[in-house]
């Protein structure tokens, strides 16, 4: 309950009507800050205190700010018409309270910021005049306001395409290389079209898991969600974006469908166990007998494998524990064998062959008692997420 004092520092205080309000805003409900700030003002008249209320362009608080908003909404309108949004929120900046702001909080503690009536006030009149829906936890544009400058910055809501991915040739990185000129890497072969499409500023490829620049990516594919930023435009033809993909000869997708953010995680974080065909090659022909039982010695075999020594500079230097779920021969032809293996997911396959120096163990080649490498490797199929 503020005291006599209170209401006399509040009468010799230069405000205007809506600060005034805002100074009792969480008293009452249903009407605006002017409104309640009329209101207090004829209470403390009556009470034979004389408030010195003063026009908005003279509030030593807001300083007219409130009087600014339509001019302010013309030029955002104009530059919002070339996107298509279905909602956004207003957030403002570079505004600390006055001195006099916080006196009057810290002796009546039933205020609110100036920065909270700008955002709700200026949202609703943007939304009037635009005829869109502020949308306070998931807005499709946030328009930032600086209250010093009265300029503004927009943000727009990434663009999330969910599907699967098959990689049909050798050679191509599954995401882009900043070092190098080609561009031809599946994040290209997907996100190019896309951005086209969407008028993006750019896109990123995230993918459950990935495979090697020479690993085919066969079966149903990968799943993916491609991730297009600041887009002028929300609406895609998914079928067209596959048909032109899918033309490339590279690069199959399929399943698409739009998601939202909160699909990247859930898609990097899955563990798929996955099927290989491996083409492997001897130093010399293969002895039959020995390379079949050492095969099959990799079912269901736990094996511990330290980070690859390919990889060892871009990755932590640990020891994972991983099983083969299955292995099996599918030919043997001279030095030459193809061998399909289910493995848990993160199990470095060419190392499981190899041994990578004794890294990986056991291996296919200790187990076979002669060194081994892996000519050729495709991903069969990703299973069901374990």
């Amino acid at each position: 309950m503020p005291n006599w004092q209170d209401l006399e520092f509040l009468s010799s205080s230069s405000i205007c009507k809506r600060c005034l309000g805002r100074t009792f805003a969480k008293v009452g409900h249903g009407l605006s800050n002017p409104e309640r700030g009329e209101k207090i003002a004829f209470a403390l008249n009556a009470l034979g205190l004389s408030l010195s209320i003063t026009e908005e362009d003279k509030c030593s608080i807001c300083h007219g700010l409130f009087l600014n908003l339509r001019n302010l909404c013309a030029p955002i309108e104009a530059e919002l018409t070339d996107y298509e949004f279905g909602s956004f929120l207003v957030g403002s900046e570079n505004s600390q309270p006055s001195e006099l702001e916080k006196d009057l909080e810290s002796r009546f503690g039933q205020g609110e910021g100036l920065k909270k009536e700008f955002n709700r006030e200026f949202g609703k009149l943007l939304s009037n005049r635009m005829h869109k829906d502020v949308d306070l936890k998931d807005p499709d544009v946030i328009i930032t306001v600086s209250l010093e400058y009265l300029s503004y910055r927009f943000w727009f809501k990434s663009l999330f395409i969910q599907g699967r991915y098959r990689k049909l040739v050798r050679g191509i990185p599954q995401t882009r290389w900043i070092i190098h000129d080609k561009h031809d890497s599946v994040e290209e072969f997907i996100g190019v079209p896309a951005k086209s499409m969407v008028r993006a500023e750019n896109f990123y490829l995230h993918a459950a898991g990935r495979e090697d620049v020479d690993v085919l990516m066969l079966g149903k594919g990968r799943d993916f969600v491609l991730e297009l930023s600041s887009p002028h435009l929300r609406t895609i033809d998914l079928d067209a974006l596959a048909k032109e993909v899918n033309g490339s000869g590279s690069v199959e997708i399929e399943d698409l469908r739009i998601v939202g953010k909160e699909e990247v995680e859930k898609v990097k974080n899955s563990r798929h166990d996955k099927t290989y065909m491996v083409t492997i090659e001897a130093a010399g022909n293969l002895d039959e007998a020995s390379f079949l039982k050492a095969v099959t010695a990799l079912n269901g075999k736990i094996i511990y494998q330290r980070t690859p020594l390919r990889v060892s500079g871009r990755r932590a230097d640990l020891i994972r524990e991983r099983m083969v779920k299955k292995a099996n021969t599918l030919s043997i032809d001279g030095s030459h064998a193809v061998v399909e293996i289910t493995a848990e997911a993160g199990t470095y396959i060419k190392e499981l062959v190899n041994g990578d120096e004794g890294r990986t163990n056991p291996s296919l080649s200790g187990l076979y008692g002669s060194s081994l490498k892996v000519e050729k490797l495709d991903v069969l199929e990703i299973k069901e997420e374990t």
